[in-house]
């Protein structure tokens, strides 16, 4: 837990404070090596604790239920700490409102793990080399 308040805190207090997310909830969870999980929520920090959220801690409503966190938690490998986030996309309401006005719709969407967006890139830039010594023949 101590890694996240230092590292990932800032970033997501960072990110909803340029109004793209709102954290709406989040739980720490620890899985042993024996598989018996562990759950920190946020209403069981202390007030010295939850000052280290800055304005992530106003929107966090307590909605993952212990249902959700049975079922994430059954993706964390044994010996492993995670953090559970539930993030409400601010900018893609916008992004919405905006389809909306133009009487358009959003057919699809998702995220793209890094890694996935390395790979691509890296595909990218072979094919530009690519084309480049195909045009310089």
């Amino acid at each position: 837990g101590h890694l996240f308040m230092q590292e990932v805190l800032p970033e997501l207090d960072d990110i909803q404070e340029n109004d793209l997310i709102r954290v709406v909830d989040l739980a720490f969870v620890r899985k042993d090596s024996s598989g018996t999980v562990s759950v920190l929520e946020v209403h069981d920090l202390n007030d010295e604790e939850l000052a280290l959220f800055g304005s992530v801690r106003e929107n966090l409503s307590g909605v993952l239920t212990h249902e959700d966190i049975v079922s994430l938690t059954g993706a964390v490998p044994p010996d492993t700490s995670a953090v559970i986030v539930l993030l409400e996309h601010v900018w893609l309401v916008r992004l919405s409102e905006g389809l909306n006005r133009a009487n358009a719709v959003l057919l699809a969407g998702g995220m793209v793990p890094p890694a996935a967006m390395e790979k691509l890139e890296a595909e990218l830039q072979a094919l530009q080399e690519q084309n480049a010594e195909n045009q310089g023949q």
